[in-house]
């Protein structure tokens, strides 16, 4: 009995310790616990435990973090394009609704060359293009046409976003009509 008892003493201490951490409960981990098999599987579930704790609240910190980089693009005065490496429209804010007039179902896949007014050459596109691959970035004033017909000026910044390689994989345009 003596035995039996410093066996399953501990294993039932172990088992509510278990349950509460399945059940979502608060977890008293035992203290000084003997170094046998008993102690070292306590100590086993004890650092899995902190471990899985760290990640939940890693993950909740970068969920946060997404949460309100989308509300930053959402909520954004400046009208957002994200474009795909071959400068087909992939992403847009409501920003970008409100002054253009179009949805994102209308560009989605198109070229932002739809907001062309034509009120630009060929030039200026070929050097706004150059400063894109030479540079990274691009920004200057241009006119373009919003889904009404109506022109208006905004100013225009455009980077490429890069992977770890180097390579364009997208391009960000911000741009604001109300300056």
């Amino acid at each position: 009995i003596i035995i039996s008892n410093i066996i399953s003493t501990p294993l039932k201490k172990l088992s509510v310790i278990v349950d509460n951490l399945r059940e979502n409960k608060k977890v008293d981990f035992l203290e000084n616990v003997s170094n046998d098999e008993i102690g070292k599987l306590h100590n086993a579930i004890k650092n899995l435990y902190k471990s899985l704790n760290s990640e939940s609240k890693l993950k909740e910190n970068a969920q946060s973090k997404v949460d309100l980089s989308l509300k930053i693009f959402d909520q954004a005065l400046e009208g957002i394009i994200i474009t795909d490496s071959k400068n087909n429209i992939i992403l847009i804010n409501k920003a970008f609704t409100d002054i253009t007039g179009y949805e994102m179902d209308e560009v989605y896949g198109k070229n932002p060359a739809i907001l062309a007014s034509k009120l630009q050459d060929d030039e200026f596109y070929r050097n706004m293009w150059n400063s894109l691959k030479s540079d990274g970035k691009w920004d200057g004033l241009i006119k373009n046409r919003k889904k009404d017909g109506t022109i208006y000026e905004e100013y225009l910044k455009i980077s490429s976003l890069k992977d770890e390689d180097g390579q364009i994989i997208n391009y960000l345009a911000t741009f604001n009509s109300g300056f």
